[in-house]
Parts: C-alpha cells; structure tokens; sequence
C-alpha cells in the first residue's frame, strides 16, 4: 500500500474528483493535469492575484483579484477584463453600452488605477488622479474613435440664496471660476 501523500499529483487529484461536489471545483478537478515532461513554455497558464485583508479564510475577506492569461510565452492581454470602480451615485445600474459581462467591479479608485498599471484591463479616470501614471508611461489613452471623454453634469445648489453670508458667496465664486477655468463644456448630445 502506498501512503496517500506519496501518490503522484494526478492520483491526488483523482482521489479528490471523486470527493468533489458538482461546481467548479469538479471542473477544474475533472481535467487531466499536463505530461510532467511538457516544457512550461508550452503550458497554458493563468497568472492570479489576490489582494485580501489579512491570511485567516474564516475572518477575512479578499478586496481584489487579479488575472493575465499566459499561453506558452506569451501574455494574453485580450483576457483581461474591464476594470471598473463601485460607483455610488444614483445611477449606477446604468449601462452606457460599454459594461459588460466580462467586467471587473473593483470598490477602490486605487485599485483599479494599481489593475490598469498591471495591464489586466481598462478604465476611464479622471486625468488628475493619473496624471503621474501618464507622465512616466506607466498608463497610457487608448485611441479610441468615440467615447474617449466623460463628461459630468454639475449643479451648484444654495440651501437659502438670500441668507448666504459673505463666505458662502466666495465659495461660490470661487467654484465658478474653477470649474470655468478647468473644466471643459460637453458638447451637445454628448453622453454624461
């Protein structure tokens, strides 16, 4: 008789097949492992990280996963996914066409900008929170023929107009004259 931990990887995974309940432990389980001789260049593989809060599975939670696709030596970059961070506005089950199955939602702006910077998809950020990325070439624009700007509606609201004292009046001022110096209009029918 042979000790259980002795036996070679595929009768492992046999013996854990058999044990398996049907999902996609069963699955992955259910395919042969590769001729041990097969040069790694040649294997299909799959890169994973996983960002979690801590290594205790019973208290602890994952906050992102990342995945690349590898075939043989070569980086699949059409693997990747979509990245996209939670949105919490109002609108936020909207589809403006370009979400998809294949996204990721991520619930951090810095994670999903950290994703993007790995290659494992694309986003649309607001420029001054990648200005650096952009600088030193770590992300770039993708020259896309439509859809290349977001634009937001902004609306500036008073609680009482007339009881506005002096400093909320400045600020208003000075929200004006910013968004008037930085920000551009939309064009007309643009989507927001």
């Amino acid at each position: 008789m042979r000790w259980p931990w002795r036996r070679g990887p595929q009768a492992r995974r046999e013996a854990a097949l058999r044990e398996a309940a049907p999902g996609p432990l069963r699955d992955y389980l259910s395919v042969p492992f590769p001729d041990g001789d097969l040069p790694l260049a040649e294997l299909p593989l799959l890169a994973l990280d996983l960002e979690t809060t801590g290594l205790d599975v019973r208290r602890d939670r994952v906050l992102s996963a990342g995945f690349v696709p590898v075939d043989g030596l070569r980086i699949d970059l059409a693997g990747a996914r979509h990245l996209v961070v939670r949105d919490s506005g109002a609108q936020r089950n909207r589809s403006d066409g370009w979400l998809n199955e294949r996204r990721w939602t991520l619930s951090h702006k810095a994670t999903s900008i950290r994703a993007a910077r790995m290659g494992l998809g694309y986003a649309w950020f607001p420029e001054e929170n990648i200005r650096e990325e952009l600088d030193s070439g770590a992300l770039r624009r993708l020259p896309l023929t439509e859809g290349s700007e977001r634009f937001a509606t902004l609306y500036l609201v008073y609680a009482d107009r007339v009881a506005a004292g002096p400093g909320t009046r400045r600020l208003v001022e000075i929200l004006r004259e910013q968004v008037a110096e930085n920000c551009r209009v939309a064009p007309t029918g643009a989507r927001q």
